[in-house]
């Protein structure tokens, strides 16, 4: 994320990175969005973003970056594994939405460091749809948050929720410090 971040990141380096992040980002996606759709978890469906990342590269590549490849390097970690059971989707899910809140920081630095504007060529990190214009805001992040709590009401249930998200989050952090930062 250091290089992410950094203030001599040049749109070259960005493409580069975000190819890497595709990669791990792709079936932690695929994972949660085999999940069928009911009534209890429509609402929180996250959007598919993958889409997004690809958009964002051929924008990217359009102006000079280069990308070898429309097919990004396997990932050298394994995703937390899909799930049948409801409640491990939610901290799937759970992760997957919650990280439109740091997209928002990562857009506004890419604005600044790169020129990036409109959404151009970071949509991944500024989302789809209404929260596009200026990432998942907080009362959004209250309103799913509030669905979910709805959803897992015992004690075993939001352990499960939880044990699910924090493999996720090990997974994108094991992905990212390894893949992104050296």
């Amino acid at each position: 994320m250091k290089r992410l971040m950094s203030p001599a990141l040049t749109l070259q380096q960005y493409a580069d990175l975000l190819s890497l992040w595709r990669s791990s980002w792709a079936p932690l996606e695929q994972a949660v969005m085999q999940y069928p759709v009911t009534a209890t978890n429509a609402a929180l469906r996250p959007a598919a973003r993958v889409g997004l990342i690809d958009d964002d590269l051929g924008y990217l590549r359009a102006h000079g970056a280069q990308i070898t490849s429309a097919e990004s390097p396997e990932p050298r970690h394994q995703p937390p594994p899909p799930s049948s059971e409801g409640m491990r989707w939610f901290g799937l899910a759970y992760t997957l939405t919650g990280s439109l809140l740091g997209g928002a920081v990562i857009r506004k630095h890419l604005e600044r460091q790169l020129g990036l504007s409109g959404g151009r060529g970071m949509t991944f990190f500024a989302g789809a749809g209404a929260a596009a214009a200026g990432g998942l805001l907080a009362a959004e992040w209250r309103q799913w948050l509030h669905a979910a709590d709805a959803v897992l009401q015992s004690a075993p249930e939001q352990q499960t929720a939880i044990n699910a998200a924090n493999e996720a989050f090990a997974y994108l952090a094991a992905c990212f410090s390894e893949d992104l930062d050296r």
